[in-house]
């Protein structure tokens, strides 16, 4: 095959059908490597997927880094800031007593309400006219919007987007400091496990999704194999196949998220990138059979 055979170091002999190459070489070799694409034919086991799960986890880390250091940002920004702005309230019985004008607007350095105390009314209200706030303090209770990142510009939205956490102060009594809360740091614990948890769904999602994907598209690919290649490879094989040859597809789409080049024909493009790369496995794979027909 022009590959170095992996032998076993019990009796110096090499198993016909164990695999040569692992899947860590597989997703470099997948770019130029014929012989990669006979043994992921010949010798390989299973669907693919969990070599795909493998190459999502890779990929994934420098756009999961960048998404998880801006809703780190976000965080800050939105949440912890806006809570260190609040005014020292007191809370008696499990309602907030501060003697202001309601309802009472807290604003940050450029001017932004981020959040709004209104003792007269127990429902939050977050209007439209304040898009940059974040908190909303009721009679009896404190409701946050946490950030929401969005998916394809690696970025948190603003706190209008944000999921509504309501904190009932029932039965409460005591002084609530915002900047003593946030210095004891109590919000910590997010800021170190979102950016984990934005990881495993970005990882999740794109991997959940392809497997159907996949499934489908490999029905197609094995029907474009009989036709015009005229080989007749068994469903999981096709699927191996395409998995693996569809790896530097993978690549630039995950490197089109991480850069922002989002357009029109970026579809189009990721398609034909796919289709090139599994006819040159298809191609690899034929002509190291007739190879060994002709031996």
């Amino acid at each position: 095959m022009g590959a170095v055979d992996k032998k076993d170091k019990s009796t110096g002999l090499q198993a016909i059908d164990k695999p040569v190459f692992k899947y860590w070489e597989a997703i470099y070799r997948s770019f130029y490597s014929s012989y990669l694409y006979v043994d992921v034919a010949k010798r390989w086991k299973g669907f693919g997927f969990m070599y795909l799960l493998l190459v999502f986890a890779i990929f994934s880390i420098p756009y999961a880094l960048k998404t998880g250091l801006a809703y780190q940002t976000a965080v800050k920004q939105q949440l912890i800031e806006p809570i260190t702005l609040l005014p020292i309230l007191k809370v008696v019985n499990g309602k907030v007593a501060f003697d202001k004008p309601m309802p009472y607007l807290v604003k940050n350095k450029e001017n932004q309400v981020v959040a709004v105390i209104d003792t007269t009314t127990k429902n939050p209200n977050f209007t439209q006219g304040y898009p940059f706030q974040s908190i909303f303090i009721s009679e009896n209770k404190a409701t946050f919007k946490v950030p929401m990142f969005n998916f394809f510009k690696g970025e948190a939205n603003l706190p209008a987007f944000g999921t509504p956490i309501e904190q009932s102060l029932e039965n409460l009594n005591g002084t609530f400091n915002g900047k003593q809360f946030v210095a004891e740091g109590r919000l910590r614990s997010v800021e170190i496990t979102v950016p984990w948890m934005i990881y495993f769904v970005i990882v999740s999602t794109c991997f959940f999704f392809s497997i159907g994907l996949y499934v489908f598209t490999s029905l197609l690919a094995q029907l474009y194999a009989r036709l015009f290649f005229k080989i007749q490879l068994p469903f999981k094989k096709v699927c191996l196949l395409l998995i693996v040859s569809s790896t530097p597809m993978l690549l630039f789409a995950f490197l089109c998220l991480f850069l922002q080049l989002l357009f029109k024909s970026q579809g189009i493009v990721l398609l034909v990138v796919m289709v090139l790369y599994f006819t040159f496995a298809l191609l690899s794979y034929r002509r190291e059979s007739r190879r060994m027909l002709s031996a």
